[in-house]
């Protein structure tokens, strides 16, 4: 195209510097007909006509001068309104991103204490009805060793509070061994004695009874354990009440009882 432009400029010039020379000689040969002021008239149209072809010509080129910077800002202008506009894609969904966090960590905030709530809940719930199940099996207790003292007292047994145990006086004349195997069968042992306190209540046994002055206890000597003496239930001799020159050499310890 331009090409072209230019080529019809280069026609262009040669035309007019032809007609130029035309009338040049036209006017030389024919002054004396007066034909210079006709010729020189179209003349000027022909020049007028063409500086308007090249003046259209001149706009043109400068029109296809001008395409590629239009272009290219077109081009930029089209590049920057899509990185604009992810830009503003990308802060959106930034935006919506850090909202949805925010939200789940006030919703697990929101989870966390409501669990921490419930669970305080129930350890205290749980720790009043482990006291009201103590409570009432202390109640239980009570009213069963009230009722086990009622029945068992009609049949000779006695409670000892301190020892939570229950004694009874076999007045019965038997041996160690043969008084031994009588209280294994009614799932007792012969009394193991641990404190004065117990001591005391065991030496007013007889005394219900009016029984003779002597009576077992569960001691014996063990002699595998170099002769020494143990209860016969298993607990350790940890309280003696002997009287001068006792223990004796005998094999079980016997309690004498005097009015």
């Amino acid at each position: 195209m331009a090409v072209g432009l230019f080529i019809t400029i280069f026609l262009l010039f040669h035309r007019i510097s032809s007609s130029n020379s035309s009338d040049e000689g036209s006017s030389s040969s024919y002054t004396h007909q007066f034909v210079y002021p006709i010729n020189l008239r179209s003349g000027q149209r022909n020049l007028n006509g063409t500086r308007q072809e090249l003046v259209e010509a001149r706009g043109k080129i400068s029109g296809l001068c001008e395409r590629p910077t239009k272009i290219g800002a077109a081009l930029k202008a089209g590049i920057d309104s899509k990185v604009a506009e992810m830009s503003r894609t990308f802060s959106a969904l930034k935006a919506d991103f850090e909202k949805e966090v925010n939200e789940t960590r006030k919703e697990n905030a929101e989870v966390e204490r409501k669990l921490r709530s419930e669970s305080m809940e129930l350890k205290a719930e749980l720790q009043s009805e482990r006291e009201n199940k103590t409570a009432e099996i202390a109640k239980l207790q009570a009213d069963l060793d009230r009722m086990m003292i009622w029945v068992l007292d009609l049949d000779g047994w006695l409670y000892l509070e301190e020892t939570v145990s229950w004694y009874k006086f076999i007045d019965q004349r038997m041996t160690f061994d043969e008084a031994e195997a009588y209280c294994g069968g009614r799932k007792s042992h012969l009394v193991s004695i641990h404190s004065q306190e117990e001591n005391d209540f065991v030496w007013k046994l007889p005394k219900n009874v009016g029984s003779e002055s002597l009576f077992w206890i569960g001691l014996k000597r063990n002699w595998n354990k170099e002769n020494a003496f143990e209860w016969t239930d298993g607990s350790s001799v940890d309280f003696t009440n002997w009287k001068g020159r006792w223990p004796d050499s005998y094999t079980h310890a016997i309690v004498r009882f005097s009015w």
